[in-house]
């Protein structure tokens, strides 16, 4: 079918309203014409509608004995693509909300009687550990392995500048254990609760478990939830002490990631870099128990960015420790991580890692079920690359799975009215069994799979990375570090004692606040006192802080321009003779004056700025530049 005259081909339109998502109806009612689908879009509505009513996901479930099932809560919202008809400026977009509920099924060995250990205040869950100091130990011996920093025959240094983030992770991977031995979970989509916007709904969406898993009275329920639906959880866990809520593992933007990680390879390889030119023990760098007497300039901009190498660093194990799927690295790292969230003024953060480590300490039982299966481990078929055939499998927090990998998947076979809150829901529960309809088809002429095959990978950035190094080792070496140009746009506070005794008091300081939460909101052997659980341990700038501050610099500026301005001008009138003051009393020009500004007529259209300054010279501080140009102005119009 085509209209050769007019060039259109049937070809061409069906790939044209193939690209166009606002006209597949269209296109489903051509293919209806023709007979290609065996009914009209009305009617398979209809038939869709009747198999998400008799979905079951619960029959996808796994009952064997040896299976532990893992819950995670997320809250899943959608928003209307454009606005209703009418007067957009008047209403709102519509949205909606649910609680998504999945199941992780994992196998592990029977562990006997679930234990439980009575926690005390002389447990040591907080705090730097042996286990987090080796893997910090390893980052920085694998940097100076990598750098290979010598010194020439000129006495210059040199060092392998073929490194970047990428490269640094591949060499520190091999150092570590790698864990999550036991194969990928299985992964079911369940019915979703309701709006997760009070606590009652969450437990509400919690209790769906019980006749899911068919749990018994005594047995417990284990949800993976974000900060905000395990803060809720814990809440509940008086109406259900048989609840245990699991924070979730790692908080993953992508972009701050990424920039983070810039940020500590830069600051590690430039402190390195530095150390070794000045020959300096980094073990004695830092000196946490300055006294008065010492030289606080010492190196003082080094001492501080070496916080953030070290700091940082913890961030950066803890994730990496999750990807190789490590339990126990996973919680040691994060217990040496814990007591930087109250110094940074996070309450309900430090509060939810409180709770969580405890939770691991007073179940045994439980942390060696997350030691066997504490991430989810992507599938061999995850990436089709042969270079990967022997490599160590990736592993995923489970929420952070559900992020990257479920919520799309949802967001890709939803359906119909999305605000609808009932539409939605069914068609949540239905979302597994629609697409293993349709995949078996798909996967023989697309290979379509659900899991991404794109793998998750850090833009190297060398150029840039190398440039902040370099910059970071010229500024390391400066007296005024604030004065070197990286720092010109949005310039940071002035380094004081002051501030930098506060920097480093961080830590202990911290270790001594989620201490004191842990016995008032676990064991609960002190009264609860939440005042100033949001201070922070040192001045933080945000960006919208700097912009603030700009605009009230240009203020300033602007306001103290005028003022000189106007000092000028009015010193400028009292020098001038008491004559000159009188504005309306007009001045004659004196013959000599004459003879003087005569040389400017020879310009008709424009005078140099040199003749200007010469002219103002000869005549005196009775004239200026304005009133030069009005004489020479009235004598070259009434010459014409």
């Amino acid at each position: 079918m085509a209209f050769p005259s007019y060039k259109i081909w049937l070809t061409d339109i069906l790939a044209s309203l193939g690209r166009k998502p606002k006209l597949i109806t269209q296109l489903h009612h051509l293919l209806t014409i023709w007979n290609v689908t065996s009914h009209t879009e009305r009617h398979e509505r209809t038939k869709e509608k009747m198999r998400m009513n008799n979905v079951i996901p619960k029959q996808r479930l796994f009952k064997e004995s040896n299976i532990w099932n893992l819950a995670v809560i997320d809250n899943i919202d959608f928003k209307q693509k454009s606005f209703a008809f009418g007067n957009i400026y008047d209403v709102t977009r519509g949205n909606s909300h649910v609680t998504l509920r999945m199941a992780f099924q994992s196998i592990t060995n029977d562990l006997g009687v679930e234990e439980k250990i009575i926690l005390n205040e002389n447990m040591n869950l907080f705090g730097m550990n042996s286990t987090t100091e080796q893997i910090l130990h390893i980052f920085q011996e694998t940097l100076i392995k990598l750098l290979d920093i010598k010194n020439d025959e000129n006495g210059q240094l040199s060092y392998n500048k073929n490194i970047d983030a990428e490269i640094i992770k591949k060499a520190i991977l091999p150092e570590l254990k790698f864990g999550c031995k036991e194969p990928s979970s299985h992964i079911v989509i369940l019915e979703p609760g309701k709006n997760p916007n009070s606590n009652d709904s969450i437990l509400d969406a919690a209790k769906m478990y019980i006749e899911d898993f068919d749990l018994s009275e005594h047995e417990y329920l284990d949800v993976v939830a974000d900060q905000s639906i395990h803060h809720r959880l814990m809440k509940v866990r008086t109406q259900w002490p048989n609840l245990r809520p699991l924070l979730e593992s790692v908080v993953d933007y992508h972009a701050t990631s990424r920039v983070l990680d810039l940020l500590w390879v830069s600051v590690g390889i430039a402190i390195n870099i530095y150390i070794k030119k000045k020959n300096i023990q980094i073990d004695k760098l830092i000196n946490e128990n300055e006294n008065e007497n010492e030289n606080f300039d010492s190196y003082i901009f080094l001492k501080v960015w070496y916080f953030y190498y070290k700091w940082a660093g913890i961030w950066k194990a803890h994730k990496i420790v999750i990807r190789i799927g490590n339990h126990d690295l996973q919680k040691n790292t994060l217990a040496a991580a814990a007591p930087l969230f109250p110094s940074a003024g996070k309450a309900n953060y430090t509060t939810a890692i409180a709770k969580y480590l405890s939770l691991l300490e007073e179940f045994p039982n439980l942390n060696k079920k997350l030691q066997c299966v504490g991430a989810y481990k992507l599938p061999r078929n995850f990436d089709n690359n042969s270079e990967n055939i022997n490599t160590e499998q990736i592993c995923f927090a489970f929420d952070e799975a559900l992020e990257t990998f479920r919520v799309r998947f949802i967001k890709q076979n939803i359906s119909g009215n999305m605000i609808d809150e009932k539409n939605l829901i069914m068609n949540i529960k239905a979302a597994q069994a629609e697409k293993d309809r349709m995949e078996l088809f798909l996967s023989e002429y697309l290979e379509d799979t659900v899991i991404s095959k794109s793998p998750h990978a850090i833009n190297a950035l060398k150029d840039l990375l190398w440039a902040l190094i370099e910059d970071l080792v010229i500024i390391f070496d400066m007296e005024d570090p604030l004065s070197h140009p990286i720092f010109q746009e949005m310039k940071p506070p002035e380094l004081n004692k002051t501030e930098y005794k506060k920097l480093i008091k961080c830590y202990p300081n911290g270790l001594e606040r989620i201490q004191s939460i842990f016995r008032q909101e676990v064991l609960n052997i002190e009264i609860r006192n939440p005042t100033g659980r949001r201070a922070l341990g040192v001045r933080k700038m945000k960006h919208k802080d700097y912009v603030t501050q700009n605009k009230e610099n240009k203020r300033k500026n602007k306001e103290s321009d005028n003022q000189l301005a106007e000092l000028a001008q009015s010193s400028q009138i009292s020098d001038q003779p008491v004559e000159q003051n009188q504005s309306n009393k007009k001045r004659k020009t004196l013959p000599h004056e004459k003879e003087i500004l005569k040389r400017l007529l020879i310009y008709e259209t424009k005078i140099p700025d040199h003749i200007y300054q010469e002219i103002e010279e000869l005549l005196g501080v009775e004239w200026n530049k304005k009133r030069i140009y009005s004489w020479w102005s009235y004598q070259i119009k009434k010459s014409h």
